[in-house]
């Protein structure tokens, strides 16, 4: 005898009553769930992203100019006086996520800025007439700085990001007190969640090949005068390891090179402990002699 779709409800209605409230609330969360990633698979992504942000320690923040352009950025802990701020720079076609599994490993009283830059995350697009390039970028980056009343911090970049936290350190070497570069380089592939913004991510890459964007970082690594670090996968394929030794013998005040073993461009998913033990004792190391 077969049941009608009300009397199969009703079934399942009485099952669902026999089940513990822990149960129940698992049940009902399993079925939210499924139906968000059936319905709106995007929707799901941002919801885990943003718990992962959270549980980093991290609080989504935002401010803004008196143009309307929008800057946001998760920030874990305070500015202490007598301490150096930490800014975080991501990857092409990234943002502040990708330093969650990072930040929940470093030291609590590093109080860390993780930026999204301009046209990624939720950060607003370039306006109209902006330099997309690493120029444009490095004012954008400094433009944040003001707002948020930064005046000196420790940069740390992965991959486009540590192209951009050298750039940083040499064109404004008044506001960085030392610099991590991570696998630096100009362009790495986007995913899926940002497929809304590939027009932007195409220009910008476009830009970023430009034969001045190939070479900008290392025509400017005698201008990082301030303490430096480099750090970088063994197992890269993406950007060389051999990269760290032209690093190593342009820069004029570099303090560590850290190979990382088994671990590729994806920093952050494949070495997160790891990466955040080197920057960290580079940071301490010099928070010491400044104390």
């Amino acid at each position: 005898m077969s049941l009608s779709v009300t009397e199969l409800l009703y079934g399942s209605f009485l099952d669902l009553q026999l089940l513990n409230p822990a149960s129940l609330m698992l049940a009902t969360a399993t079925a939210v769930t499924s139906l968000i990633y059936f319905m709106c698979p995007r929707l799901l992504v941002q919801m885990y992203f943003r718990v992962a942000v959270m549980w980093s320690g991290m609080r989504l923040k935002r401010v803004i100019d008196n143009k309307g352009f929008t800057f946001f950025y998760g920030e874990r802990g305070l500015p202490k006086p007598g301490q150096t701020s930490m800014l975080l720079l991501h990857g092409f076609s990234a943002d502040h996520f990708m330093w969650a599994s990072i930040v929940k490993y470093l030291p609590s009283e590093i109080h860390v800025i993780a930026l999204d830059l301009p046209g990624h995350g939720f950060t607003s697009d370039p306006l109209e007439g902006d330099d997309i390039g690493f120029k444009g970028q490095l004012q954008r980056i400094k433009q944040f700085l003001d707002l948020v009343g930064i005046d000196k911090c420790h940069v740390t970049g992965v991959s486009m990001g540590g192209t951009l936290a050298g750039l940083f350190a040499a064109s404004f070497q008044d506001r960085v007190s030392a610099v991590t570069m991570c696998c630096p380089s100009n362009s790495e592939g986007a995913v899926e969640l940002r497929k809304e913004r590939n027009n932007f991510y195409l220009q910008l890459l476009h830009k970023l090949l430009l034969e001045e964007s190939r070479s900008a970082l290392e025509n400017q690594l005698d201008k990082i005068i301030c303490p430096s670090q480099v750090v970088w996968g063994v197992e890269d394929e993406v950007v060389h390891v051999s990269g760290a030794e032209v690093l190593q013998k342009k820069l004029p005040n570099l303090h560590h090179a850290d190979l990382i073993p088994c671990c590729g461009h994806a920093i952050n998913m494949d070495q997160p402990r790891h990466f955040a033990k080197v920057v960290s004792q580079f940071w301490m190391e010099l928070q010491n002699k400044q104390d």
